[in-house]
């Protein structure tokens, strides 16, 4: 029960009821918060689980980069290399070509399989195979100036390395046709070979007329046949001239470019029907520094008295020859070595057009020297039409005259030498 009752009613004591003296009134307001107590021990409970991560800050600035690191020291020398040639030790038998030959050398540590090399006095080989340090097997390249097959190559040769031969020049100009040597004794009839497979027709005839084009412009052309044709191949037309397969339109019509030779005909020029077609050549390169001579006395010759004497000569076309060939002009020359018998003689000598019996102007000379020859070279000849000209409108005969005009006419003059000289400059 509780010890506190209402205002005016009885309380116990604890041994009996008595009137409350002071009864309770009303509860006053809120007394004034105590100071914290002391904390009380920790409770043991359920530890929560993990919250999320949180998301990734913002990256910051880089920091100022560090000074280089001091410099590391200077490694080791390298191996010494080995050195790219060696000698034989043996002598060998040269092979045929394309055929190989073991060869003993001081050392074969440098080389390859495959490597060319060159052997003094041998000439050039390529590496087969390395059987050791001092043998390899070699294969005759045959180049030009290689040993001959079945020559003995001596001990001590060089062997270094070499690069393969480089691609053959285009040929140039042909030379004139140099005077006819004697017919040699004929040899033995051989037997007859066997038949061998029958083979195409590389050439052809036109089976139209066509009109010649520009040099460097394209025709159509039609012929009997284009089956041995090729896109580039150069082909020669009689009376109209040279040209390159531009392309090929079907098994009877080809289109062909004018490569504008010299002797091709000129533009325009109407090209009769039935002409043949056969393979050509491109046309050689003209050397600025290879002058060409013509022949006109080969060996020795003599000639008496006052009258000019023929010694030599020759037929020569200056179509062969024209007056300009990339951006070179022609000169001609008049040459000969000549002496006379004694010094009181007076030999005179001068080229003769014989097809128009006129002397070719400038190249009458004279000489009283007998030992050694007077060689003569006359000023550049003028080229052309006219009369003592070197003519370019027809092939024509020169002739070589020599005379003795004074002394003893009944000596001999001499000519060893002559020629007409070809130069581009």
């Amino acid at each position: 029960m509780s010890n506190f009752l209402t205002p005016g009613y009885l309380k116990y004591d604890g041994q009996k009821y008595v009137t409350d003296p002071n009864p309770i009134g009303p509860p006053g307001a809120p007394g004034a918060i105590g100071p914290q107590g002391p904390q009380g021990p920790a409770g043991i409970g359920i530890t929560g689980s993990i919250g999320p991560t949180g998301p990734i800050g913002v990256t910051g600035i880089q920091g100022i980069q560090g000074s280089p690191g001091p410099t590391g020291s200077i490694g080791a020398t390298g191996i010494q290399g080995l050195p790219a040639y060696t000698t034989t030790t043996a002598s060998f038998t040269q092979p045929a070509v394309n055929s190989s030959v073991s060869v003993f050398v001081n050392s074969s540590t440098w080389m390859g399989i495959g490597q060319i090399v060159y052997i003094s006095s041998g000439g050039y080989y390529k590496v087969v195979s390395i059987v050791n340090s001092n043998n390899v097997n070699l294969n005759n390249l045959g180049f030009a100036g290689n040993a001959a097959v079945s020559s003995t190559i001596p001990n001590s040769q060089s062997v270094s390395p070499a690069g393969v031969q480089g691609a053959t020049g285009i040929q140039g100009i042909t030379g004139a046709t140099g005077i006819q040597g004697a017919t040699g004794i004929q040899g033995v009839t051989g037997p007859t070979g066997a038949a061998g497979t029958i083979g195409y027709n590389a050439y052809t005839t036109t089976t139209n007329s066509f009109t010649q084009p520009a040099t460097n412009a394209t025709v159509s052309v039609s012929v009997v046949n284009t089956s041995w044709m090729s896109i580039g191949q150069v082909v020669y037309v009689t009376t109209a001239g040279y040209y390159s397969i531009f392309s090929i339109t079907n098994t009877t019509t080809v289109v062909l470019t004018n490569l504008g030779y010299t002797g091709n005909a000129l533009a325009s020029t109407v090209i009769a029907n039935s002409q043949n077609i056969s393979p050509g050549g491109l046309q050689g390169v003209i050397g600025a520094s290879n002058p060409v001579r013509v022949p006109l006395v080969a060996g020795t010759r003599t000639a008496a008295g006052t009258t000019y004497v023929v010694v030599g000569g020759s037929s020569v076309s200056m179509g062969d020859y024209p007056s300009t060939y990339q951006s070179l002009n022609l000169s001609v020359y008049f040459g000969i070595d000549f002496s006379a018998a004694a010094t009181t003689d007076t030999v005179a000598v001068q080229l003769w057009d014989a097809t128009h019996g006129v002397v070719i102007t400038n190249t009458n000379t004279t000489t009283s020297v007998v030992n050694p020859p007077t060689r003569y070279l006359s000023s550049a000849l003028t080229v052309g039409t006219g009369s003592g000209n070197i003519r370019t409108d027809v092939t024509t005969q020169y002739q070589v005259q020599i005379a003795v005009t004074a002394g003893s006419t009944t000596n001999n003059a001499l000519c060893y030498d002559a020629y007409l000289l070809m130069k581009y400059s």
